[in-house]
Parts: C-alpha cells; sequence; structure tokens
C-alpha cells in the first residue's frame, strides 16, 4: 500500500480551514479558543479528521479549560 492510498488521520490547521470554508488565521482563532480541537506534535499543530466532524455534526463540546479572564 502506498502512502497516497492512505487517508491521513490528521490535517495541518490550513488544511482544516480550507475543509470548514473559514481563513487559515480564523482557524487558530478557534484552536486557540478551544473550539477547534488540536494537538501539539512537537512543534507542529495538527487537527485530528475527527475533531472537524465533531465541529460540523454539533458534537464538539465546551473546552475542558477555563482562560483567566481579563483584569481591568
Amino acid at each position: 500500500m502506498k502512502r497516497s492510498d492512505v487517508l491521513s488521520m490528521t490535517l495541518t490547521v490550513s488544511e482544516a480551514a480550507g475543509i470548514l470554508g473559514i481563513s487559515r488565521s480564523s482557524a487558530y482563532e478557534c484552536v486557540r479558543r478551544g473550539e477547534l480541537r488540536a494537538i501539539r506534535l512537537g512543534r507542529r499543530l495538527v487537527v485530528p479528521r475527527s475533531a472537524v466532524l465533531e465541529l460540523l455534526d454539533g458534537t464538539r463540546t465546551a473546552p475542558t479549560h477555563a482562560e483567566p479572564e481579563a483584569q481591568p
């Protein structure tokens, strides 16, 4: 089986953005806010295909970490 015959289990953030029809910067912002699940592998940030499907079908739950509130 050739590498090109295998469907990758992960996408780059740019590839996920293309699938979702949003800009690359918007996709990175979604990752930062926890709306789009991503995994850091060394220096790379990858998006599991399942994360894109979860986002599209509405099964994605709220982020598990709380972001610090802005101080006035």
